[in-house]
Parts: C-alpha cells; sequence; structure tokens
C-alpha cells in the first residue's frame, strides 16, 4: 500500500440531525518518539451537548499510513514487549464494557500476531466526560525483536498512525468517522474530532511525477492541492525509515516502500486560490541510507474542529547518490513476462536469470548456475523471456536495484529463503550484468 484513499469521514446518511461530538487523542506532545504503550496515550472525549452519549468506539488501523501497523497485546506481532488494553482513569465513570480477557476480547480483524481493529463499548459516556487508555502498537516488520526495536521503531506515536480510521457511534444513532491526523505544531499527537456537516476531501498530487510510489531524481518537488475555492489545507510530509539491522530474518514481511516509523516530520498550511488550487515548493528529506520514504498527505483544515476527510497517501523517495538501494525487489512470473516491484531508492534494474538445477546440484554456486543477464540498467519494471528451460528443468530469476549511488544487491529484502549473501557468487558468473 503506498498510493491510497483512505475510506474515512462523515457518513451523512446515518449522521443527519445528531448533535454528537467526540475526539480521540493519541499521544499529544510526546514527540516524535512517543508510544501508545506509555500510560494515558489515548484519550477519549465527548464533546456533545448534554443528552447524547457516545455508546462505542471502533479504532481500525488497517488504513494507518505506516501500512504495517497492528494491536499488539501480545508481543506477537511486534517487539516482544506488550501491553493488553489498560485503562488509565476510571472506566465506571464513562460505563466502559470490560472484556473477560483484555488481551483478545477488544480485538478483532486479526493479521501476523496482532489486530488491525479496537473496539470499546460504554453504557454510560455522557457528555464533558473522558476517558484514557493505554495499548501497544507496533509495526510488524519487527516481529520478534527486543523493544524499542531499530531506531525506535517499536514506538508508535499518534503521529505514526495518521489515516488509522476512529468510528464513534451515539446513542441517538448516529455514526460518523474521522482519520487520525498531526496536530498542529505538535511532532508526534495526533486527533481525530467528528461533527455533524459535509466536509470536503482534498486532492494531491506531486507534479511532473506521472505514478507513485517512485524514487525521484530531485529533492526539489511541486505539491499541488486542491479543494474548496479559499479553503485551509494542510499538508503533511513524514520521512519514514526502514531499518531491520539485527532484526529476526532481516526484518519480517518487509515490502518495497515499507516504513517501520517517522523520523522527520513537517507541517504546512495553505489556502487554496480561487479555482481551489495550491501549488506548493517542497523539499524530500533522506536522514540515511534505509530512509527518505517521504510520506505526503493533506485535509481540509476545518474551522469547526473536525479531522477532515484525508487526501490519498503519496510516498516518493529521492534518489540516493551516497549509497546503493539497499534491498532487493520482489519479483513474479507472468506469461513470458517477470515483473518486479518499483524498490525504494532504485531508479533502474538489473535481472539475472540462471539454472536452478545448476544452482541445486552446486549447493547455491549462483557463479556457475546463472546463464544471463535477461536486463542491465532498465528503467521499466518488467522484461521479456521467450527462453524455455530444459524438459523437467527450471529457471531462476534475480533482480537488483541501482541509482548513481552504484548497484544494490540481489539479497532477499526479508532474508526469507536465503541462506548466504549472493552478490559476489553472482558478480563472478562469466554472464551476470556488468
Amino acid at each position: 500500500m503506498v498510493l491510497c484513499l483512505l475510506a474515512a469521514g462523515l457518513r451523512p446518511a446515518e449522521a443527519v440531525g445528531t448533535l454528537g461530538a467526540a475526539s480521540l487523542t493519541v499521544t499529544p506532545g510526546g514527540g516524535i518518539n512517543a508510544s501508545t504503550w506509555n500510560a494515558g496515550s489515548f484519550t477519549l472525549d465527548n464533546l456533545s451537548p448534554q443528552g447524547v452519549r457516545i455508546t462505542r468506539v471502533r479504532v481500525d488501523l488497517s488504513t494507518a499510513m505506516l501500512p504495517d501497523l497492528v494491536f499488539d497485546p501480545l508481543g506477537q506481532a511486534g517487539d516482544t514487549v506488550a501491553k493488553c488494553l489498560t485503562p488509565d482513569s476510571d472506566p465506571g465513570l464513562v460505563g466502559l464494557v470490560q472484556a473477560g480477557d483484555p488481551c483478545a476480547g477488544p480485538f478483532s480483524a486479526a493479521r501476523d500476531g496482532g489486530y488491525q481493529v479496537l473496539t470499546l463499548d460504554f453504557t454510560d459516556f455522557r457528555a464533558n466526560r473522558s476517558f484514557l487508555f493505554s495499548l501497544d502498537v507496533d509495526p510488524t516488520v519487527i516481529r520478534g525483536t527486543a523493544a524499542p526495536g531499530p531506531a525506535e521503531s517499536g514506538s508508535v506515536s499518534g503521529l505514526e498512525m495518521t489515516g488509522a480510521v476512529v468510528e464513534f457511534t451515539f446513542s441517538d444513532g448516529a455514526v460518523m468517522s474521522a482519520p487520525l491526523f498531526p496536530i498542529p505544531g505538535d511532532l508526534g499527537g495526533a486527533r481525530a474530532t467528528v461533527r455533524a456537516g459535509p466536509i470536503a476531501t482534498p486532492g494531491i498530487a506531486l507534479l511532473g511525477v506521472p505514478s507513485l510510489p517512485a524514487t525521484l531524481g530531485a529533492t526539489a518537488q511541486t505539491v499541488r492541492l486542491s479543494g474548496p475555492p479559499g479553503g485551509h489545507v494542510r499538508l503533511l510530509r513524514a520521512e519514514g525509515t526502514l531499518e531491520t539491522s539485527g532484526l529476526p530474518g532481516n526484518g519480517y514481511d518487509v515490502d518495497p516502500f515499507e516504513a517501520g516509523t517517522v523520523v522527520d516530520v513537517e507541517q504546512i498550511t495553505v489556502t487554496l486560490d480561487a479555482d481551489g488550487l495550491a501549488d506548493l515548493p517542497i523539499a524530500l528529506t533522506r536522514s540515511g541510507p534505509n530512509a527518505g520514504l517521504n510520506f505526503l498527505a493533506a485535509v481540509v483544515d476545518d474551522p469547526a474542529g473536525r479531522t477532515g476527510l484525508l487526501s490519498p497517501v503519496l510516498v516518493a523517495v529521492p534518489e540516493s547518490c551516497s549509497a546503493a538501494p539497499p534491498r532487493a525487489p520482489t519479483l513474479a512470473m507472468i506469461g513470458e513476462s517477470v515483473w518486479w516491484s518499483p524498490l525504494a531508492g532504485a531508479t533502474l534494474y538489473d535481472v539475472v536469470r540462471g539454472d536452478l538445477a545448476a544452482l541445486r546440484s552446486t549447493h547455491g554456486r549462483y557463479d556457475l548456475a546463472v546463464t544471463g543477464c535477461l536486463a542491465w540498467r532498465t528503467a521499466e519494471t518488467s522484461a521479456g523471456d521467450a527462453a524455455l528451460p530444459p524438459t523437467g528443468g527450471a529457471f531462476f530469476y534475480l533482480a537488483r536495484g541501482r541509482s548513481c549511488g552504484g548497484a544494490g544487491t540481489y539479497d532477499d529484502g526479508g532474508g526469507f529463503g536465503q541462506a548466504a549473501p549472493r552478490d559476489a557468487s553472482i558478480a563472478a558468473a562469466p554472464s551476470s550484468c556488468p
């Protein structure tokens, strides 16, 4: 998931005439390395007038900006330090319906040892009351490592949960939802606020970039924002990094443009012109060889304090001339063509073909098994191959990325199925790519 429209916002058919209003605030004032594990990291507020109660709150991480975040109450999905749902204020004051097992009952949508959805039910969550709680949220890429993970990726802030949809159900039957979005001027906090009434969804694009995700040759880019004429739009640029050194298997289920944590953040508010447009110069940042994954998203800055619908989330990576791409693409065979995923940090690709039987019989001697360079320094993400292996045989294919920093690696990004480094052996093959 790297270019997506997050399904969030007001449900007008169910919210017509409601007086319900509420917010969920996550890790306010905690900084970029804030953690939902800390006491009181989540605050629910009933902002409704008297007589309207909150009856249910549902938080869905499947739409979060960082794509593999889960609730990890048992320490099986992220790092090994875990925390179940923990009330940090009096649950009786809001009538929290407490599950028999706080490590399982509030959670659903199981994924990779954790859960994507948290649901809280209340019997007496009246107006002007608040409820504080905490629990563990982790990215699955750090599965099995000690806390807090590389680059503190196991410390997940509200900022890193941007895009997670918070759904509120009220006693008058209204159901409204909004995405978490960073609090203005706060490096780590995020908030979702709902009130009745329509609110626009802004558009977002990088000028001159036809498709995303992509690795771009220049850090200077222009973001075009669109929405209601004269409207105020808030842009988020968050730089992510994927540090996998020391992780079991070099990281769990690593995706090409995945980030495990945020290392830099910028918020900019602009006013759209009479045509509902604003072109905003930005500088993409890259703070290290595994960093540079710039996430871009926007919301309409609503004067009523609501969290607007989230724009599509764009991901762009500036090319690095100081280091080659640190991972290899993921490949697939479709018909007579080999396809591979775009790779963060790569602008060109090399693909080698080899004889699988020779690889097995030589116990991994790529220098003897590689039979050809299928593609060299290609900007495409596919290459045709009409050749057929001998009867009973099979071909294997491996790809690496290139940038102005040099040729990358043929090693698997996640370490699955690989017993030893490949690059030196492939380079020694007479017919490998130069």
